[in-house]
């Protein structure tokens, strides 16, 4: 059986379809709700999937969260709608170059 800790690395790395770099960055996104003081809920969210109590996918499709994540979803999606290509390809770069700059996981 697996550890808390491992359970968590592989479902990451299931939700990032086998893409190191994209569950490093995730994981990453995860421990900085975890210490942060802005949102309870998402912090909340955030320890609850790193401590193996959760998975993301359950996280975020059950309606616990939807308040705090219901808004921010909305956002970039208004945003997405509004940008042109070129800020969309530039926001897509800048993504590829933080997944490539993530660290192992911890």
């Amino acid at each position: 059986m697996l550890d808390p800790q491992e359970q968590v690395e592989r479902e990451l790395l299931d939700l990032a379809h086998g893409n190191r770099g994209q569950a490093n960055l995730v994981a990453g996104v995860l421990r900085q709700l975890a210490d942060q003081d802005l949102e309870p809920d998402l912090r909340e969210m955030a320890h609850e999937v790193l401590d193996g109590r959760t998975t993301l996918r359950k996280a975020v499709t059950s309606g616990a969260y939807s308040a705090a994540l219901t808004p921010r979803l909305d956002a970039f999606l208004q945003w997405y709608r509004q940008a042109g290509p070129e800020e969309r390809q530039a926001q897509m770069d800048a993504a590829r170059a933080q997944f490539d700059r993530q660290p192992p996981p911890q």
